[in-house]
């Protein structure tokens, strides 16, 4: 409408700027933003976690529940050491099985001469 209603328009210009770190570097980079700002620039800020659910949903189990699960967990865990436990002994057992291989290699390489002697057909030989 009139030009003094103009000049007193309040101009807001919104930026949205995301962190993502640790909770002790995020929260000392905002105390340093929040206290260097200039008085007539507003700030808000909004802090996201993530947390896994097991976190919230073992709060509510009993202690025999959480004991239960624990001896789950555990079991588990050892279930897939001895997994890689196998695996390590079949891995060893190839390495084992290449060793020898190259072994009698090596050795049959040894008893043939190093330049081998044409072999002559029995027509050949003869003449």
């Amino acid at each position: 409408h009139k030009r003094a209603q103009e000049a007193f328009e309040r101009r807001d210009y919104r930026r949205v700027v995301t962190l993502s770190g640790d909770k002790a570097q995020v929260t000392r980079f905002l105390r340093f933003a929040f206290d260097t700002k200039p008085a007539e620039i507003g700030m808000s800020q909004r802090v996201f976690t993530h947390t896994p659910l097991e976190q919230f949903y073992r709060m509510h189990l009993t202690p025999a529940q959480r004991a239960e699960l624990g001896a789950a967990e555990a079991t588990k865990q050892a279930l897939e050491l001895e997994d890689v436990r196998q695996q390590l002994a079949a891995l060893e057992e190839q390495a084992a099985e290449k060793a020898a291989a190259a072994a009698e290699a090596a050795a049959a390489a040894d008893d043939e001469p190093a330049v081998a002697e044409p072999k002559l057909d029995e027509a050949e030989a003869k003449q």
